[in-house]
């Protein structure tokens, strides 16, 4: 499992979501890669004809089943990026979006059925703004089987208008507990430094690797470039849990270092 938490900074006018880079097996306990991506850039374009009615980009992260996030993401992407609309239909809203990926969760979510043995679950988590709405909007998106029945639910989080954080994955109650722990002391509320600490101390098996971050304002979105350490201390950047010196060139070209950290 993993963990993705999200919420709104107010003084950024922004939605905020983190996550970390470890993909685990076994219950939690066997750890497959340190290096996963838990954030997806998904273009949302429509067509009327050949005109462009809207051109636009929303974040996409997930907590838990790999197989079926990615399976879902991969196909959500390829629709969204190729829509099309007649003159007389209304214009397209995130939840529409968001009822559109429900059922496409549900049906890769049934296609792996042979995980379902092992109490595999998968949470997505989608946020941005369309300019139909001209707000942002967060939405959530679980699946687990329950009786050997497989369920799937939405919710609109309503993260920016309640003032809320909203956590998922196997190491969502550390993470809220731990908060509401630093809250009590402090007085504040600190996600990036608790999930850095986190990662750092390597305090629970399931969550690990390298932090990653997304955000969503009205006018843009983006999955920005982290500076890390490696395991031997060495600074890198990393772009959704990959370095770039590992990653190298794409041809002549640089992977972009401005990174935050």
């Amino acid at each position: 499992m993993t963990l993705i938490a999200i919420w709104f900074r107010e003084e950024m006018n922004a939605l905020y979501a983190v996550a970390d880079s470890r993909l685990t097996a076994s219950g939690g306990t066997s750890v497959l890669t340190n290096s996963a991506p838990k954030f997806f850039l998904c273009r949302v374009r429509c067509l009327q004809e050949s005109r462009v009615i809207t051109d636009s980009e929303i974040i996409i992260g997930y907590a838990g089943s790999a197989s079926v996030a990615f399976t879902t993401i991969a196909t959500i992407q390829n629709c969204l990026s190729n829509l099309s609309v007649k003159s007389n239909d209304r214009p397209l809203t995130m939840m529409d979006i968001g009822q559109f990926s429900q059922k496409i969760l549900e049906k890769s979510y049934r296609d792996f059925g042979a995980i379902w043995a092992q109490d595999a679950r998968c949470d997505l988590v989608i946020f941005g703004c369309l300019p139909s709405e001209n707000r942002l909007v967060s939405m959530h998106i679980s699946c687990h089987i329950d009786n050997d029945i497989a369920h799937t639910k939405l919710s609109d989080l309503a993260i920016v208008e309640q003032g809320i954080l909203c956590s998922y994955g196997s190491g969502a109650n550390y993470f809220t507990s731990e908060l509401k722990k630093e809250m009590e002391s402090t007085g504040k509320c600190y996600p990036f430094n608790l999930i850095t600490r986190i990662l750092k101390n390597e305090e629970r098996p399931d969550v690990g690797g390298h932090l990653q971050i997304a955000f969503a304002t009205s006018e843009c979105v983006q999955i920005p470039l982290i500076i890390s350490e490696d395991d031997c201390g060495q600074k890198d950047v990393y772009y959704l849990g990959r370095g770039s010196l590992d990653l190298g060139k794409v041809g002549s070209h640089s992977i972009g270092t401005t990174a935050i950290g």
